[in-house]
């Protein structure tokens, strides 16, 4: 392994590659689930560790060329790579939420009206 930290490398890829798609829906699906876990298990301080952790990566994707390194390297730091990274966090994070609490209280708020409209209430 080459670690090289005079020679930071910034990635030349950009959301129109198509090529890249999977190793971004990588990125969001892999630290989305860590904050998702992460934020259950110890709240804030989870979702702070996943956040640092795609950070982390794309450091080492910088310094790391995958060309000398394989699998272990990167091809440089990638703003879309953090994007995705934050985006997976977000949806992980945010689509179960509205799950459990959203989804019940518009649940119960239709049957509600519901029923009154039944009844032959005006609202």
């Amino acid at each position: 392994m080459s670690l090289k930290f005079d020679k930071f490398r910034w990635a030349s890829h950009n959301w129109t590659h198509a090529d890249t798609a999977p190793g971004e829906m990588l990125h969001a699906v892999f630290f989305g689930l860590w904050a998702y876990f992460g934020f259950l298990s110890i709240g804030g301080v989870g979702l702070i560790l996943a956040i640092g952790g795609a950070l982390l990566w794309e450091i080492k994707d910088a310094f790391l060329p995958w060309e000398e390194n394989g699998w272990w390297g990167g091809d440089g730091f990638s703003l879309v790579d953090v994007a995705a990274d934050l985006a997976g966090i977000m949806f992980f994070l945010v689509v179960p939420a509205w799950i459990i609490f959203v989804l019940p209280i518009a649940t119960v708020a239709v049957a509600y009206i519901y029923l009154l409209s039944k009844r032959g209430a005006r609202l």
